[in-house]
C-alpha cells in the first residue's frame, strides 16, 4: 500500500511509509528529539482499482470514497530534501478517519478540525463547489498515476492549508476531528 500526499500547492506530491498509518484515535508520544510537531488536515481518496496513466476524465472510476484526517511533521528539521523525508517518516502521524463517503455525497459532510477544543480548519461539501472538488481529485489522481502505478488499497491524500506549528501546546494537546456532531478523531500528543 502507498500513502501520496498531494502538497497544498496542488503541483507536488510525496511518499509516506506504511507504518506512519494510524486509523484510529490513539494518543500520540512524540519521538524524544522531537520538540515541536506541525499539523495538516487533508481529505483523503482511496483507490478501489489499479491504474497507470489515468487520465482525469476517468479518474472517478478509480476510487470510491472520501475521507478526511490528520498529518503531523516534525517540525524543526532543517529545511532540505533528506530531512523532509525525515519529517514525514515518523511513525502513527498519518491519521485518517475511518468513515468515508462516496463521492456523490460530499455535500453532507461538515469537517472540523480543531487543536484543544478550537477550530483551526473547516471543511464544508454543502457550500463547496462539488463539480470543481470531483475535478480536483480527478486531477490529482492523473498527476500521480503519470509517474507511479496505483493499486487497489493506496491512498492519495490531499493536504488543505499551510502547515500549522503546534509549537508550545501544553503536553495532553489534544486534536480532533469531527463532521456536524459526529467525532471522528479524537487523541492528545504526549
Amino acid at each position: 500500500m502507498n500513502i501520496i500526499v498531494v502538497a497544498h500547492n496542488g503541483q507536488n506530491y510525496y511518499f509516506r511509509p506504511d507504518t506512519t498509518l494510524e486509523i484510529e484515535s490513539k494518543d500520540y508520544y512524540c519521538p524524544d528529539d522531537a520538540d515541536s510537531l506541525a499539523f495538516m488536515p487533508g481529505l483523503y481518496i482511496k483507490i478501489s482499482k489499479a491504474g497507470k496513466c489515468i487520465e482525469q476524465k476517468f479518474a472517478h472510476r478509480y476510487y470510491n470514497s472520501i475521507g478526511a484526517g490528520i498529518l503531523l511533521y516534525d517540525y524543526n528539521i532543517p529545511n532540505d530534501p533528506y530531512s523532509f523525508c525525515m519529517a514525514t517518516a515518523m511513525d502513527h502521524t498519518t491519521i485518517l478517519s475511518r468513515q468515508t463517503v462516496e463521492p456523490s455525497l460530499m455535500g453532507e459532510v461538515a469537517y472540523r478540525w480543531l487543536i484543544d477544543g478550537a477550530v483551526v480548519t473547516e471543511w464544508r461539501g454543502d457550500v463547496a463547489d462539488n463539480d470543481r472538488i470531483a475535478d480536483y481529485l480527478d486531477s490529482k489522481v492523473e498527476l500521480v498515476s503519470r509517474h507511479c502505478s496505483l493499486r487497489i488499497g493506496d491512498i492519495i491524500i490531499l493536504e488543505l492549508s499551510t502547515v500549522r506549528e503546534l509549537e508550545g501546546l501544553p503536553v495532553n494537546a489534544n486534536l480532533s476531528l469531527t463532521n456536524g456532531n459526529q467525532t471522528l478523531l479524537n487523541f492528545n500528543i504526549c
